[in-house]
């Protein structure tokens, strides 16, 4: 055997065990890996399961919400409806019960005082004509 060929020998092992070894390092670092994953799910499953049931009690939360919301929107527009025939018969009962009387009344009393005035002027009217007539 030569030289070159012990150098070459020698040069294929020493490439064979560091290939071995940077082998068994990956073998152990991808089993650091798995057992880390596995530990991360471990923890996170509880995590998750726990997200999952939030949600789940937040639907029904938004849900009876919902349903709560549109019941006091029913009762509303029944009480906005029900509020409302009553103000419109209470200002009805108001025209025609006071309002339509009282204009009734002032009209009235405007007519009978514009009646006064028109009879005292009427009267004043006679006394001067008669006080003219006598003074001639």
């Amino acid at each position: 055997m030569t030289a070159l060929n012990i150098i070459a020998i020698s040069t294929i092992i020493t490439i064979g065990v560091v290939v071995v070894v940077l082998l068994i390092a990956l073998v152990v670092l991808l089993i650091a890996v798995k057992n880390l994953t596995v530990e991360i799910r471990e923890h996170l499953d509880p995590l998750v399961t726990k997200a999952n049931m939030l949600l789940i009690t937040a639907n029904e939360m938004a849900e009876k919400v919902q349903d709560r919301t549109d019941t006091i929107a029913d009762q509303a527009a029944h009480t906005t409806t029900v509020v409302g025939s009553g103000v419109e018969h209470t200002s009805r009962l108001v025209q025609r019960l006071i309002a339509s009387p009282v204009i009734r009344g002032s009209a009235t009393m405007a007519g009978i005082r514009h009646g006064l005035l028109l009879w005292k002027s009427l009267r004043l009217a006679r006394k001067r004509q008669h006080a003219s007539e006598y003074s001639v």
